[in-house]
């Protein structure tokens, strides 16, 4: 993992899966707080920029994207500057991330940059099991119709 990564972690003082079930300020603290989260931007930049499709790093790079759900610096980064193979891992990977925070952006992701089987896809994470995941999805859904 990822030293600033790892460094996000021991800050917030949770686990990666207690996060995964509170999200957002689960123990009072706001994820861009941390003193380095400019710093995990520019890693997941620097993965999508360089083209790495290693499942580490995207793993490592679906989950500074539910870091960043807030700002969505990531979200619109892998928009603009992923490439179509690169995009296509990441959504084969995202699809059952451990972060809801990850999967609702990829539903965005997906309407913007459209890649093959992009309504499928959307389609699936419209049932998914977290409420806020399925309801972007089924918006995406909606809007394209």
């Amino acid at each position: 993992m990822n030293d600033v990564l790892k460094q996000f972690w021991i800050w917030l003082g949770v686990e990666p899966e207690f996060y995964a079930v509170n999200g957002i300020g689960c123990n009072g603290k706001e994820e861009c707080d941390f003193p380095d989260f400019m710093k995990l931007i520019v890693y997941a930049e620097e993965i999508v920029a360089k083209n790495i499709v290693s499942e580490e790093a995207i793993n490592e790079l679906l989950t500074i994207l539910a870091i960043d759900n807030e700002s969505e610096n990531t979200l619109n980064y892998i928009v603009e500057h992923s490439t179509s193979e690169q995009l296509e891992v990441i959504i084969s990977h995202g699809m059952t991330h451990l972060f809801f925070e990850a999967r609702w952006q990829l539903a965005e992701i997906l309407f913007r940059r459209k890649p093959t089987n992009y309504i499928e896809y959307l389609s699936f994470l419209s049932t998914d099991a977290h409420s806020y995941v399925a309801q972007r999805a089924g918006n995406c859904l909606m809007y394209l119709k």
